[in-house]
């Protein structure tokens, strides 16, 4: 599949919708974490480029995926993942930056 149709399907696959929300999958999940209340959306006061989904001191979550996008794969991924190479490790972390990117509003100059 060439990269057009992919971003096509993504693109459609966001438009149509979740067929859950967020906050139902994170209280029906049993190995989430306790301490998500880190995790919020934020609003444009509290981040200085964008609203999105971020951690409580404005830093979005896009820029943190997009920040491991530079760094090797991590030890414990290669121990459970044995097979995955580093171009597909890069192009998953892409991916998670661009829907993560996908779910923000920047901000408008003026």
């Amino acid at each position: 599949m060439n990269k057009k149709k992919f971003l096509e399907k993504i693109t459609e696959s966001l438009e149509k919708g979740t067929p859950t929300s967020v906050e139902d999958l994170f209280t029906q999940v049993p190995d989430t974490p306790d301490n998500l209340d880190a995790i919020k959306y934020l609003s444009i006061q509290e981040s200085e480029y964008a609203t999105g989904v971020g951690v409580n001191d404005g830093v979005l979550a896009s820029s943190l995926i997009n920040t491991l996008e530079d760094a090797p794969m991590p030890a414990v991924i290669k121990l459970r993942y044995p097979r995955l190479t580093e171009k597909e490790w890069a192009s998953i972390l892409r991916y998670c930056t661009l829907v993560l990117c996908a779910l923000e509003r920047k901000k408008q100059d003026g």
